[in-house]
């Protein structure tokens, strides 16, 4: 390169792709447009196609958006900056940075030379702190064979002068994105280069909780138990050494060069912190149930909350109603949520006992317990479609057929006739297969919400059910059905929990380990008096929980059931809503929900779940103090952990 071509770029870098101060008090409204130039012989042009959109620097402060690389260890982390490569200056003095930058129509080349000057990318040499590099200029060199060189760190950072900031005094941009964040976090100052990985058995640090300790001579986890561990190896995986966690016998291929120096102690605040995926609207598929128990791990929630059955379809099998297995096998929907009554099967729409095994051991595996539901009395007309003998009605049942996919309240949902004894014989039988599918699972969800009771009123069977048992109200029969299947799971060793209709049954009629999730707030007040009568409660209060509401996004190619939850709105969540203080002890946790009524892909889930899943895995393990929370630290950070999301493949939802 001549030295007038040279004198070109320089003045390129200084006027073009300038930003005169790091200060961000100084330029917190001041809108940023940065454009890469392009160069032809001795002539410097701007090229829009790679102009930065104007926004303001407090809409980017903190963020880390660019590619990430340690020598040849190359990893993809960003939007703009995409395949990375580093080599010597062609004056051999320093190195150069090849990277792509993408935008909605273009990808570029492009070309940056790591020397002192101001602008959107810097560098480091390992176990040192960052130093300012030339802004980056196209030069139109395409990609070629590079060598890398070992022993250097570099992170574009595309006009994010805060987070440089961060850089300096915290040994990484990287350790400020942990979600959840940890509950007690202390950055010693410089990074870990050993290779050392140790792991130590400690009694007395709480259930699921760990300490992490990272020097420049290695990593050390402690913890109670195996739990503890694997939450302690997500939280240093966050911190930037995923082959380090994952190394087997206690090494690393490369040095964890990228971890920051620091002392972690942290634990759960709940110890139920859940996921619920409704498989009965739409079926998911046992490849879509374990991709997401693999995410929601990394984030440390502990419960895969599987809604197997509805008024849809029943998707396991029940030994001696093979009928049942017909309303697993659903007929194509079309997205105006109707089963169509003729036409090809869209294949087998249920779970085998292997199925469901290989979904148990693959969550074992990563300290996620499964808990089934099944539902009953409501949410019960697949049911009553193969056996339409155990409707009130089985006339009625019949001519509605196989029924259209609605989302009202009355059309196809008929409860069971809790007065046929063989369709209360049905759901004991449902209970021993479900606790047979699920040995491990020492809670069952039985459902129990939304039953309309009017059936009843005219049903000979269930009025003479009324006057045998002496039933005063509707609400008792079910209160009835409650009891006797609650025993029944008492019997197999296992735990009932349901949704907080359950609850409505008079005192005493319940076992007090009998748990159950408030959801809406006409339960208000039946869940106070039952914590208060020594229930376990879980919180999961729909207009703060379920993910089948928009999330306020522009352009959004997902459907949704209607309501409104966006990020900031799940980020106010508190689990203890409205309850007085003397009952939150028996406040276990809490879940966020996704039904399927208008969630018809493992992509649609995806993209409802990440990155508003993040907020509720923050609330239900660090549980930061409502009045504290400081949401734009918190969006931050999920900026950066939805980048890795979609890195790994997740059709995570922008940021918003």
């Amino acid at each position: 390169m001549n030295v007038k071509l040279w004198n070109t770029l320089v003045v390129c870098i200084l006027t073009c792709f300038h930003i005169s101060t790091f200060a961000y008090s100084a330029q917190a409204e001041a809108a940023l447009t940065q454009e890469v130039c392009s160069v032809t012989d001795d002539t410097v042009r701007p090229s829009p196609a790679l102009a930065l959109r104007g926004v303001a620097l407090d809409d980017i402060k903190d963020a880390c958006l660019g590619c990430h690389f340690t020598g040849t260890a190359i990893a993809d982390t960003g939007r703009e900056g995409r395949g990375c490569n580093v080599r010597k200056t062609p004056d051999g003095n320093g190195l150069r940075v090849e990277f792509q930058i993408h935008d909605d129509k273009y990808v570029k080349c492009v070309l940056v030379d790591l020397t002192d000057g101001e602008g959107g990318v810097w560098a480091r040499k390992v176990g040192t702190g960052y130093k300012k590099i030339a802004d980056g200029v196209e030069v139109g060199v395409p990609f070629g064979d590079v060598s890398g060189k070992d022993g250097y760190e570099v992170f574009c950072l595309f006009a994010a002068p805060a987070e440089i900031a961060l850089c300096n005094r915290c040994a990484g941009p990287i350790k400020c994105a942990l979600i959840p964040k940890p509950r007690e976090m202390t950055l010693t100052g410089g990074t870990c280069s050993a290779t050392v990985l140790n792991v130590e058995r400690v009694v007395g640090i709480p259930a699921e909780g760990y300490e992490l300790s990272v020097t420049a001579n290695g990593v050390t986890i402690r913890a109670s138990d195996d739990a503890g561990e694997f939450y302690a190896r997500q939280t240093l995986e966050q911190l930037g050494g995923p082959r380090f966690v994952a190394a087997s016998d206690g090494t690393a291929p490369v040095p964890p060069s990228f971890i920051p120096c620091c002392e972690i102690k942290d634990s759960p605040r709940f110890r139920w912190r859940g996921v619920l995926v409704d498989d009965a609207r739409h079926f998911m598929g046992k490849e879509t149930i374990k991709r997401t128990i693999d995410e929601i791990a990394k984030y440390k929630f502990n419960v895969f909350h599987w809604h197997l059955t509805d008024d849809p379809s029943w998707r396991i099998d029940v030994p001696g109603y093979p009928e049942l297995l017909d309303y697993g096998d659903q007929y194509l929907a079309d997205n105006n949520q109707k089963r169509m009554s003729a036409g090809p099967r869209a294949g087998r729409r249920y779970y085998t006992k292997e199925d469901v095994k290989d979904v148990i051991e693959y969550a074992a595996a990563r300290h996620v317990k499964i808990v089934p539901e099944i539902d009953f009395p409501g949410h019960f007309f697949a049911v009553a479609c193969a056996y339409p003998e155990f409707a009130c009605d089985p006339e009625s049942v019949r001519r509605q057929g196989r029924w259209p996919m609605v989302t009202g309240f009355k059309q196809g949902r008929e409860p069971m006739c809790v007065g046929n004894p063989d369709a209360v014989k049905f759901v004991e039988a449902a209970i021993d297969a479900v606790c047979d599918l699920f040995p491990e699972s020492d809670v069952i969800h039985i459902g129990g919400d939304e039953c309309h009771f009017e059936y009843w009123n005219t049903c000979p069977k269930c009025q003479a059910l009324m006057k045998r048992e002496n039933l005063e109200k509707l609400q008792d029969i079910q209160a009835w059905l409650t009891r006797r299947a609650v025993r029944r799971l008492e019997e197999r060793g296992r735990r009932a929990i349901g949704w907080d209709e359950i609850l409505d049954a008079p005192p005493g009629v319940l076992p007090p380990a009998t748990m159950g999730m408030y959801w809406h707030y006409r339960g208000e007040k039946r869940t106070a008096s039952a914590a208060k009568t020594g229930h376990e409660l879980v919180a999961t209060m729909f207009r703060y929980c379920y993910f089948d509401y928009r999330q306020g996004l522009a352009d959004d190619p997902c459907r949704y059931i209607g309501g409104y939850l966006p990020l900031r709105k799940v980020y106010t969540f508190d689990p203890f809503w409205r309850l007085p203080p003397e009952c939150r002890e028996n406040v276990i946790g809490g879940q966020c929900c996704n039904w399927g009524e208008f969630t018809f892909s493992g992509k649609d889930l995806e993209w409802k779940l990440w990155p508003r899943a993040m907020a509720m895995a923050e609330i239900l393990w660090t549980y930061p103090e409502p009045k504290n929370r400081d949401f734009a630290d918190f969006e931050r950070r999920a900026t950066v952990q939805r980048e890795a999301l979609v890195a790994r493949g997740v059709n995570a939802a922008p940021v918003k």
